[in-house]
């Protein structure tokens, strides 16, 4: 429905769940035929449906689903018929923070990450049920860490997890959850601008980047494509 609102200028759709007759399409995207399109992966068996289309695809948490997603992936798009270079995003989201030491990355990461974590379970904790990302997202950042999902560092602790993130979930693209919780503007630039910087020594990335702000700027997502060490 929404592919088709993208390309013209009146409407017509009838589904299962949603019609439309006659429906006027005011608002269109700049980028034409549309944006890029993310679809939230929650496992391997739904790449039968992504690529056939060329769709990006991204998941959260576990490497080892990563894995399974994007090995999937690569055989879909060989099966097609595809060349590996047209090969469309397999992303992975990860929380990402760089400074100057280890030591004065995770004191940010430390001190941001709780009003996040408060927030994302809001609701869960509002019906008085389990938070269903409670494995992934768990309380502290130091956990996150423990766990695979996240890292604070120096610019060459990050680029050693972005390069061993690669090797592990075989991914092209990780999605940087780098601006979240109460972290201070300061903060937050100076980190986009570190990992911004495609020949910073100690980083060690030979990286495409995408930057995409949500809503007010409430969410900044920086996207690691096709790096390497």
């Amino acid at each position: 429905m929404l592919m088709r609102a993208f390309e013209t200028d009146v409407l017509n759709f009838e589904g299962r769940f949603y019609s439309y007759k006659d429906y006027v399409v005011q608002a269109k995207p700049v980028q034409r035929p549309h944006p890029p399109i993310w679809y939230g992966a929650p496992n391997a068996d739904a790449i039968a449906w992504a690529a056939p289309r060329g769709i990006n695809v991204v998941s959260l948490g576990p490497g080892a689903r990563a894995r399974a997603i994007s090995d999937r992936y690569r055989e879909e798009w060989k099966k097609l018929g595809r060349v590996a270079a047209a090969l469309p995003g397999i992303g992975i989201t990860r929380h990402i923070v760089v400074a100057e030491t280890d030591d004065a990355a995770r004191a940010i990461a430390n001190a941001a990450y709780p009003r996040w974590r408060d927030a994302i379970d809001f609701l869960w904790r509002r019906a008085n049920t389990e938070f269903v990302l409670k494995d992934i997202y768990p309380g502290d950042f130091a956990a996150l860490e423990r766990i695979g999902h996240g890292v604070a560092g120096s610019p060459a602790t990050v680029g050693d997890y972005l390069t061993a993130c690669s090797a592990e979930t075989g991914v092209n693209t990780v999605l940087c959850q780098m601006v979240f919780g109460d972290m201070r503007f300061e903060d937050a630039a100076r980190s986009i601008e570190t990992i911004w910087s495609r020949n910073h020594p100690r980083l060690r990335l030979n990286a495409w980047l995408r930057i995409w702000i949500g809503p007010a700027g409430g969410v900044t997502t920086l996207a690691v494509r096709d790096f390497q060490s």
